[in-house]
């Protein structure tokens, strides 16, 4: 069964996603923002195969070194925001590409403007779509 668990981090309250397959415990993580020990504690026995970026803006990688030295996840962004990140990337985003964790498949999708290397995060299953500051509430 899929799980998503969203909560708000940081100075900024930025949103930080957690995708888990409760089949095999397997999970993803979508824009570590701040506030690693929470995100550490949300896991809850999970184990982290990714940490996707959507972009390299500072308010949305601030528990990235952290929580990637902790779980050892693969870290994932498109590689024209990779330049400003905190710490370069296991793996290169590019559109279109498929990403796995445990029964679910995710797309990448290269969604430009907010920043040049800004990605969409798509679960075909699901039909949903993690949009990181390409779309603001209000």
């Amino acid at each position: 069964m899929f799980r998503l668990r969203s909560f708000s981090v940081g100075a900024y309250d930025n949103n930080v996603y957690l995708l888990s397959d409760d089949k095999s415990g397997e999970a993803l993580l979508i824009d570590p923002a701040d506030e690693a020990p929470r995100i550490i504690q949300e896991l809850d026995g999970l184990r982290l195969s990714h940490i996707l970026v959507t972009h390299w803006h500072p308010d949305h990688v601030q528990a990235l070194e952290a929580v990637r030295e902790k779980t050892g996840a693969q870290f994932a962004c498109h590689p024209l925001d990779e330049p400003r990140m905190p710490l370069s990337a296991d793996q290169r985003l590019q559109d279109g590409q498929r990403l796995s964790f445990g029964d679910y498949e995710l797309v990448a999708l290269h969604t430009p403007g907010h920043t040049p290397g800004q990605v969409a995060v798509y679960v075909p299953q699901e039909r949903m779509v993690f949009t990181g500051d390409s779309i603001f509430n209000g």
